[in-house]
């Protein structure tokens, strides 16, 4: 399955060198990666499912504006995961990295943002 669609970039504000928001997608993400790769005239943001063949390749030119070219391969939705992350990511008032925690126990382990009542996971 393959589809094309147009829309816009999220906005992440200035995270500086180091910005939390990948590191939150990729903790709300199961089972996918990510690369960014730079352009003369914008980038690509690749995100690629561990899961199975799915990916998907988000485009914007920095001539043609805030829209970007979104192509998707496979039955993972990834591009919708990577917004959903990034509305959360906003409605928790676009945390820093400094916010988040981590509890590990002989059962397993829990990230949480702010205190451990409040998991992280998707």
């Amino acid at each position: 399955m393959e589809d094309t669609t147009t829309t816009e970039w999220p906005s992440c504000g200035d995270g500086g060198d180091w910005h939390p928001f990948p590191f939150l997608a990729g903790l709300r993400m199961r089972q996918a990666s990510h690369a960014l790769q730079e352009h003369d005239d914008g980038h690509t943001q690749w995100l690629y499912s561990l899961s199975d063949d799915s990916w998907t390749a988000a485009v914007r030119r920095e001539r043609t504006g805030p829209d970007i070219v979104v192509r998707r391969v496979g039955h993972r939705r990834l591009w919708d995961e990577y917004m959903a992350a990034h509305a959360w990511w906003r409605a928790h008032g676009e945390p820093g990295v400094d916010r988040f925690g981590l509890t590990v126990t002989p059962e397993g382990e829990q990230v949480w943002l702010d205190h451990p009542g409040q998991p992280v996971g998707a």
